[in-house]
């Protein structure tokens, strides 16, 4: 079982949180058979308990990686609250501490050792074999992959852009509460037909997901893949790509927006293509409500600068949307929101 840790062909499921959320991988870990790197974000003093209550997890192959801050009587309370509460998010303006999504995602992210990479929320499920799926979809390529005479390898150039510069996007969806327990594609089906499934994020961000072609997934035939194209709108896929063409995630961005839009974004501009993996399905737990937007103006205009940068590192005709007119997003001038791990 550990050699799959090291394994080229496996996958690892990356993702983040604070404490109190941790045991939303046991419905994970009953689904997916690969590995899983979990960045946990939490107080110094916290650790000896939270390292007790990750003892269960032992045999399994998880591992876990801690990006801890000091406490003091002004962040106390914010350490009792990520220990404990069960609300979506914790307003904490207040005491100055910015929940780190993608310094937090690159802790899990450097831990990696198997050849892909799945980047997801924790509390997402996965349809059940997803991982085999996925390797059974990429070995239909490397069957074709040839060694000559001389022990190098024959490849052709789709097949090696196929194989390590294609991003395979994973279909996500949300489901009413209480969480229909969907393991199959045949049973999510009907249920988005009724409404009691959506695609990810439908209310909060219409435009996230489109590229997807949901309409396309959903009356496809149960193996292959299709190609998708990138819209001039960001698009926010969760996919599984190749480790060698992964980016970081850009730790420039603080809290809520577009955090992890940023990174997929580099993964388009650095020469990745997209297509959409029809094996399986990515199912979020609940609903996710509309939201004002209160994203800090700064990272509007980090995201901008950054656009323009990648441009320039990749020498590429690719485009990212350019976000010019954030004077309709609604901001503030109080200290951040610590949230629940998107």
């Amino acid at each position: 079982m550990r050699d799959v840790w090291k394994r080229s062909e496996s996958v690892t499921i990356v993702t983040q949180s604070t404490p109190n959320y941790v045991t939303a991988l046991d419905g994970l870990l009953q689904r997916w058979s690969g590995p899983v790197s979990v960045a946990i974000f939490l107080c110094i003093k916290d650790i000896p308990e939270v390292l007790a209550s990750l003892f269960k997890y032992r045999n399994m192959m998880i591992s876990f990686h801690f990006v801890a801050f000091d406490w003091d009587k002004e962040t106390s309370n914010i350490c009792e609250l990520m220990m404990t509460t069960k609300t979506d998010f914790i307003n904490q303006r207040d005491v100055g501490v910015s929940y780190p999504y993608n310094v937090l995602r690159n802790v899990a992210l450097s831990a990696v050792k198997s050849g892909y990479i799945f980047m997801i929320d924790i509390d997402m499920l996965t349809s059940v074999n997803l991982h085999d799926n996925f390797l059974s979809h990429i070995g239909t390529i490397s069957n074709n992959i040839k060694m000559t005479s001389n022990n190098s390898f024959s490849i052709t150039r789709a097949e090696y852009m196929m194989k390590f510069r294609t991003a395979y996007v994973i279909p996500s969806f949300e489901s009413q509460s209480p969480l229909y327990d969907v393991k199959h594609k045949y049973e999510l089906l009907p249920l988005v037909g009724e409404g009691f499934v959506r695609p990810y994020a439908s209310a909060s961000c219409k435009h996230c997901q489109k590229n997807t072609n949901y309409k396309k997934w959903l009356s496809y035939s149960e193996h292959g893949a299709y190609d998708i194209p990138m819209s001039p709108y960001h698009y926010e896929p969760f996919f599984i790509l190749h480790k060698s063409s992964y980016p970081s995630f850009n730790e420039l961005f603080k809290d809520r927006g577009l955090n992890r839009v940023s990174q997929v974004c580099e993964t388009y501009m650095s020469g990745v293509n997209f297509r959409v993996l029809n094996s399986g399905f990515l199912l979020h737990r609940g609903f996710r409500p509309r939201r004002i937007k209160d994203y800090e103006k700064k990272n509007y205009l980090i995201y901008n600068n950054m656009k323009k940068t990648l441009k320039l590192k990749y020498d590429t005709s690719r485009e990212c949307d350019v976000i010019a007119n954030y004077s309709r997003i609604q901001t503030t001038t109080t200290k951040p929101v610590l949230a629940k791990p998107n």
